[in-house]
């Protein structure tokens, strides 16, 4: 399903970039894409598929996704929201970090989200349940 996917991008005249993937495919994503998958990079790792090389972002227990999502990231506009209380873009917190005395612990984050001006660029692929 995911190659037609791809494919489907492809025949578009659209080559994706991306893929979102809902973290309770992981296993078996990796077991079946391994030999496919780029880890020479830090993160994210970078499948190779169809011609195209796409980067692999992980949902989690606090962003869950019900679907595969395949898209451009060029095709669309990236917007970042500010923070309510501050109108920072970048939140930064640093503290003392609970592995041990002397360490610390750190959080950087930013709410962004991605509007796919063209529709044609995306392909969401439902999981069956």
């Amino acid at each position: 399903m995911i190659n037609k996917g791809i494919r489907s991008l492809l025949e578009r005249n659209i080559i994706p970039n991306v893929m979102l993937m809902p973290i309770e495919l992981h296993t078996d994503f990796i077991m079946h894409y391994n030999d496919k998958l780029d880890w020479s990079i830090d993160a994210p790792p970078l499948l190779k598929e169809e011609g195209c090389n796409l980067k692999v972002f992980w949902s989690n227990k606090y962003a869950p996704l019900k679907s595969i999502m395949i898209f451009d990231s060029n095709a669309g506009i990236w917007h970042v929201l500010g923070d309510k209380n501050t109108e920072n873009n970048i939140t930064f917190a640093i503290g003392e970090s609970e592995q041990g005395k002397g360490k610390i612990a750190y959080f950087v984050g930013t709410l962004a989200y991605y509007h796919a001006a063209n529709k044609n660029s995306f392909i969401k692929i439902r999981l069956s349940r």
